[in-house]
This record gives C-alpha cells, sequence and structure tokens, in this order.
C-alpha cells in the first residue's frame, strides 16, 4: 500500500511538471472567439478601472485629451441634430402653409 502511495505520489509530480513545461513552453493562441472576447472584456475592464482613477480625480490634462479625442465625435452628434432641426422646422413651415391655404379655401367658400 505504501508502494502504491509512493508511485501515485510520483506520478502526480511527474504529470504536474509535464503539463507546466509544456504550457510554459507554447505561447497564448486566440483562436477561438471565447479567447478573443474575454481578451476584449478584460481590456474593457481594464481601461475602466483607468479611468475611473485618472479621470474622475480630476486630472487636467487626462480631460482635454479626452476632449480632443471624442471632439470629432460631438461634432457629428451636433449636425445631425442640426440636421434633424431643420428637418422639423420644415415640416412645421409646410404644416402651417397647408393650414393657411386651407383656411383661405374655406374663407373663399
Amino acid at each position: 500500500m505504501i508502494n502504491f502511495l509512493f508511485n501515485n505520489f510520483i506520478n502526480a509530480i511527474i504529470l504536474t511538471n509535464a503539463i507546466y513545461d509544456h504550457h510554459s513552453k507554447s505561447s497564448p493562441q486566440f483562436s477561438s472567439w471565447r479567447d478573443i472576447v474575454d481578451l476584449t472584456l478584460i481590456i474593457l475592464v481594464i481601461l475602466h478601472i483607468l479611468y475611473c482613477l485618472i479621470f474622475r480625480a480630476g486630472f487636467g490634462p487626462c480631460n482635454r485629451c479626452l476632449l480632443l479625442l471624442s471632439e470629432w465625435f460631438t461634432r457629428r452628434l451636433q449636425q445631425q441634430q442640426q440636421q434633424q432641426q431643420q428637418q422639423q422646422q420644415q415640416q412645421q413651415q409646410q404644416h402651417e402653409e397647408k393650414e393657411q391655404f386651407q383656411k383661405q379655401i374655406q374663407i373663399l367658400q
């Protein structure tokens, strides 16, 4: 029985060393979509932690960099909002003109 336990212990050590050697020699392979999703989520969590530590602490230069990087996005949003407002104004004008025309027709009748 002692011989059995001793042999199993040695086999476990040999197996552990073999697994360690195999994984230490091979580089990481991101071949499956799970690996890519995991890596992406880890990066997002790290970036969020950095954001909370740096930007929310009121570090001025980082806030300026963030504003400069996001400036193009805000310009695009402003242009879209202006276009929507112009479309709404045109629709209102057309509706008002239509109502005025209908009133004039009613007056003539």
